[in-house]
């Protein structure tokens, strides 16, 4: 079985660190790669992560955190590394050969399937993140003007760092060919992730 950890653009730095790198229960991290992707897996036994015993896990508190902690050290470090997107805690392939880095195995197919769409959702998601975090901190630095909590010089280098943050999404969504829409997940019946009178690029 493939215990996966996530899925990235292809490059030195991922297949080094999956060199080098302790997965879940002490299994070495591999990779399968396809159409310019890399997934960072690790080969698990059946007996320790198919659907009963991954319950078993999931349910013991001190399991759960071993698992959680191997889970994330990997997902960490590749985030440090290149654009990342992890996969829930725990998914698993059971028909792959994680030793297989080239084509052949259903998740280096999975990969394949439309490796420019998966690499520019990659891309959206990491900018959605980036948008939504600078909108907190000038919702933030509004509210502190507002309370009288600033002083002038103060305001001049936060007005300054916003607008420059600003004008550094708009460049990334111009390069990557978003909009400020595109990055605005709908959150169903909660509405949508960010405010819907930001002004686009």
């Amino acid at each position: 079985m493939a215990y996966v950890y996530g899925i990235g653009r292809d490059g030195e730095k991922l297949r080094a660190l999956a060199r080098s790198a302790a997965g879940v229960d002490g299994h070495a991290v591999a990779i399968v790669a396809a159409g310019g992707l890399v997934a960072l897996v690790s080969a698990v036994p059946a007996v320790a992560f198919d659907e009963s015993a991954l319950q078993h896990r999931l349910g013991d508190l001190g399991s759960l955190e071993d698992l959680a902690r191997a889970h994330h050290a990997v997902v960490d470090a590749a985030f440090g590394e290149a654009v990342f997107l992890p996969l829930r805690m725990a998914t698993v392939y059971r028909d792959d050969d994680p030793q297989t880095t080239h084509g052949g195995n259903a998740l280096a197919q999975r990969l394949s399937v439309d490796p420019d769409t998966v690499e520019r959702d990659l891309i959206k998601l990491v900018l959605t993140i980036v948008e939504l975090l600078r909108q907190l901190m000038e919702r933030t630095a509004v509210h502190r003007v507002d309370q009288g909590d600033l002083a002038e010089d103060e305001e001049e280098r936060i007005g300054m760092t916003l607008m420059i943050l600003h004008e550094r999404m708009e460049e990334l969504c111009k390069r990557y060919g978003l909009t400020m829409d595109d990055l605005n997940l709908d959150l169903g019946p909660l509405g949508s992730l960010l405010p819907r009178d930001f002004p686009s690029p």
